[in-house]
């Protein structure tokens, strides 16, 4: 799903969110990137105003600024590589 070619530390997240959820997150150390793909459902995800996807839709965006992951039509499932330099 996607290859970074860095030789940081990477971190694998699965997010699972119900209808109407909006889970915040605080800005990651600087530098750090996210790539985010959608399994189920439909999210908006990254900074405002974030990027929507739907099942193999993926996005990635600067994870050093405040971002989010909002389930848009009922619930959704995503899952989050971060990329720290």
């Amino acid at each position: 799903l996607q290859s970074t070619g860095r030789r940081g530390v990477a971190e694998l997240y699965e997010y699972s969110l119900r209808a109407g959820a909006v889970y915040e997150a605080e800005p990651h150390p600087r530098g750090v990137v996210e790539t985010a793909v959608c399994l189920t459902g439909r999210v908006r995800v990254g900074p405002p105003p974030g990027v929507e996807l739907g099942p193999g839709d993926r996005a990635t965006f600067p994870a050093d600024q405040s971002h989010a992951y909002e389930a848009l039509d009922g619930d959704a499932t995503l899952v989050g590589l971060l990329d720290y330099p």
